[in-house]
């Protein structure tokens, strides 16, 4: 019998991320950590100052709010 893959780890680290995302853009006072620029929850994404892939994690500390333009390598 093949075992169903859970969703429940993705969506609790979205919604982790998510409210870190929130404590960090309050934390930085609405602006973005690479440019300054003023941003808003919704215009803002969730970075790794250290990369998963580089070991990484998804916790407090690790997570800044950055602009999609600058996090997205564009700026």
């Amino acid at each position: 019998m093949k075992r169903k893959r859970k969703k429940r780890p993705v969506l609790r680290e979205a919604l982790v991320l998510k409210a870190l995302k929130r404590q960090a853009l309050h934390e930085q006072g609405g602006k973005c950590h690479w440019c300054g620029e003023p941003l808003a929850v919704e215009d803002a994404t969730a970075d790794h100052l250290v990369p998963r892939y580089a070991g990484g994690t998804t916790r407090h500390g690790n997570i800044v709010a950055a602009c999609k333009r600058v996090a997205g390598g564009v700026g």
